[in-house]
């Protein structure tokens, strides 16, 4: 699915409504659901990570992780089966042993978390065999915004 937002404040509401909609969902999967969102810089990639933080009602102030690497939010309530979101900013990341160290295995194997990846191609191998794929471009206009949806199962 491919989708076009004309402002921040639109891509924010998208991932808002990712949000709701996962926290309603009842998927089965075996470990984490894992959000790979990919983009270049200032493509909008923590903007809808904050839009989706709101979205599944989780305790915390988004903001960029690329210096901490990793944040981890509870949920307010216990919604449906998730109790952990986590947002990973892998742009500092330079070799996979350093993945050991934020405990991104263990994070990704708990079926209670939700996992949002920013740079995963940094990580490409580390990643689950599904997990959904986001793609935020840059569009002509500053604040326009493509966001491609794909469903990624190797």
């Amino acid at each position: 699915m491919r989708l076009i937002t004309y402002s921040a404040r639109e891509t924010e509401q998208l991932g808002k409504l990712l949000g709701r909609e996962v926290v309603k969902s009842k998927l089965l999967i075996s470990g984490a659901l894992v959000i790979a969102l990919y983009g270049n810089l200032g493509a909008g990639k923590t903007v809808f990570a904050k839009g989706f933080v709101c979205g599944v009602d989780a305790i915390g102030k988004v903001t960029s992780p690329t210096f901490l690497i990793v944040r981890r939010f509870p949920l307010r309530k216990n919604r449906a089966r998730v109790k952990n979101l986590f947002h990973v900013d892998v742009y500092r990341i330079k070799r996979k042993k350093e993945l050991y160290h934020i405990d991104f295995e263990s994070m990704l194997a708990d079926r209670k978390n939700i996992v949002i990846v920013e740079w995963p191609s940094k990580v490409r191998t580390s990643l689950p065999k599904s997990f959904l794929k986001i793609t935020l471009r840059h569009r002509k206009k500053e604040n326009e915004r493509e966001v491609v949806f794909s469903v990624i199962i190797k």
